[in-house]
């Protein structure tokens, strides 16, 4: 028979993984939400861009190609759905205390997200604003947590 300090053990071991698991369901929907605002919120051309997310754990993902679009106009939403396939795949894997990781390899990305002024590999004269899509997305993480923790009725203030 278990003692009064064993049985307080067990009971209090396992409020912890309780715990530990609630924390983890809320990292995973607050990531998840807040990678799916930023590629929603991709800028759209071809839809090749919105289709270069890709999610990794602990390291940055292994980047191949020259992150240049084809010529070929692609469908967007096509590409934005594989991209948050890949997503929810790798969240279902992520644990507390992990890296996140969310890069697109394509290399005009950061004039996307920050602008651009100068002058081009062509000479062009450029001024480009910056679309904010990542940082826009990062500004509203207080929100999204906010919403995940409702979400799994968590009642975080």
């Amino acid at each position: 028979m278990a003692t009064p300090g064993q049985i307080f053990v067990a009971d209090l071991e396992a409020m912890v993984l309780n715990a530990q698991g609630r924390m983890e369901a809320l990292a995973r929907q607050s990531i998840q939400g807040t990678c799916e605002q930023v590629v929603q919120n991709s800028p759209v051309l071809t839809g090749f861009f919105r289709g270069n997310w890709q999610p990794s754990i602990n390291r940055a993902p292994n980047i191949q190609g020259d992150g240049l679009p084809s010529e070929d106009l692609v469908d967007a939403d096509k590409l934005a759905d594989k991209s948050l396939a890949q997503l929810t795949l790798m969240i279902a894997q992520f644990k507390l205390g992990q890296i996140f990781w969310f890069v697109n390899n394509t290399k005009y990305g950061p004039r996307l997200e920050y602008g651009f002024t100068g002058r081009d590999s062509a000479g062009r004269e450029i001024h480009q604003r910056g679309r904010f899509f990542v940082r826009n997305a990062l500004s509203k993480w207080g929100v999204t947590v906010r919403k995940a923790a409702v979400d799994l009725r968590m009642g975080l203030r």
